[in-house]
């Protein structure tokens, strides 16, 4: 006779199978998309190219203020430039908020960049596995790890000198 404990283990089986094939074929996938994995310039957006320092975050779709002098300039060349081994990928906090990637691209285009320039930039939703990171507001870890006092007192390069 066939039990409720039976019916149950036998169903616990399946899950774990289930769960087992799944976690396989996402690390296949994985795996064959790492083999042709582009190296990653991740840059991030207010700060690096958008000059945020004299106006106030209103939300990710408002971005008001300039382009950081010779930023776009910058982006062009390195959108050309770079190896084809190589993708740029804008990444902000505003990439995950609804509207975000849209007003990002739309603010590219406003200060120089084509369509196809922006055709060109991955705007990931999640952090990717750069290769290296563009950003104003992060510390370069170099093997030691820094002082509370310097982390509490980090400042982004255009706020330092001011008070």
């Amino acid at each position: 006779m066939i039990t409720i404990n039976t019916v149950a283990f036998a169903g616990f089986i399946c899950v774990c199978i289930a769960l087992c094939f799944d976690t396989v074929c996402r690390w296949i996938s994985i795996e064959l998309r790492n083999q042709n994995r582009k190296k990653i310039i991740c840059i991030d957006f207010d700060g690096v190219l958008h000059d945020n320092t004299h106006t106030a975050w209103k939300n990710a779709r408002i971005i008001s203020g300039d382009a950081i002098m010779d930023s776009i300039s910058w982006l062009h060349r390195l959108i050309y430039s770079l190896p084809k081994d190589y993708e740029i990928a804008i990444f902000s906090s505003r990439n995950a908020a609804f509207g975000g990637i849209r007003a990002m691209k739309k603010w590219l285009f406003m200060y120089g960049l084509s369509e196809d320039d922006i055709a060109r930039i991955s705007f990931p939703i999640y952090k990717p596995p750069a290769h290296v990171v563009i950003d104003d507001r992060a510390l370069q870890f170099s093997g030691f790890y820094p002082e509370v006092k310097n982390i509490i007192s980090f400042k982004p390069w255009n706020k330092r000198g001011k008070e």
